[in-house]
């Protein structure tokens, strides 16, 4: 039995196994639905006028196909990530995006008593998928203390340089991390990173000792090519 199935062999196995189904057009949503025929008729039409108004009617619809990430940490140390994907328009039929491939979208790992860490990634799938983006950030990142100059370089070498993908290829990505440690007094310590090199990124965390979420709207600066956020969170 694998451990990913998709089309019909996983309607197989649902049906095989008890669970239940519901008719694909119950998925269609009306905003989905315009969504589709709008651009799928713009890409009919295959002309220089309609392609420079896909790429800059509507922003507003762009921003409900955001990807959602979200990491968690306990108290002994255990972690959890997870990402949901808004997809992309007019996708090949049976494509499978990266927020489904562990290692890719997201990835949780707790190496010992002393050190954990969780990842959420989101950009441009195909090249997240060929880096295995967000276990290959965790494995650079556990090693290394979290500074902007160590970020950025595993963020080169990983992503942004790496030879497997196109080097005049628009390679984008946001994620967020989150990396327990431990130092020499036993004082436990929760590393919280944000980095992107995409215009904007939205992210909130908070502890339970919060009553508040604490907001972060970060925004790519004109002199740089990537945003890179560090806050530190005593865990007890």
């Amino acid at each position: 039995m694998g451990n990913f199935l998709v089309g019909d062999g996983a309607k197989q196995w649902a049906q095989q196994n008890g669970l239940p189904l519901i008719d694909n057009q119950q998925m269609k949503t009306e905003n989905s639905t315009f969504m589709f025929e709008k651009y799928k008729r713009k890409l009919d039409e295959n002309t220089s006028e309609s392609t420079k108004k896909m790429k800059t009617d509507d922003v507003n619809d762009t921003k409900r196909l955001d990807t959602v990430g979200a990491i968690v940490i306990d108290r002994n140390g255990n972690v959890a990530a997870a990402a949901s994907s808004g997809g992309i328009l007019l996708k090949h039929s049976g494509r499978v995006g990266h927020s489904a491939m562990f290692g890719c979208g997201c990835w949780a790992e707790r190496k010992d008593d002393s050190c954990s860490i969780a990842v959420a990634s989101s950009g441009t799938g195909e090249f997240l998928m060929k880096s295995l983006f967000s276990k290959s950030i965790s494995d650079a990142c556990i090693i290394d203390d979290l500074t902007p100059e160590t970020v950025r370089n595993h963020i080169n070498n990983i992503f942004l340089n790496r030879r497997m993908t196109p080097t005049n290829a628009e390679k984008y990505f946001g994620f967020i991390l989150l990396k327990l440690i431990t130092n020499e007094n036993q004082n436990r310590l929760v590393e919280f990173l944000c980095a992107h090199n995409t215009q904007t990124m939205f992210v909130g965390y908070m502890n339970t000792h919060q009553s508040k979420v604490t907001t972060l709207f970060s925004k790519l600066h004109s002199d740089d090519s990537l945003s890179i956020n560090i806050d530190s969170i005593p865990l007890t």
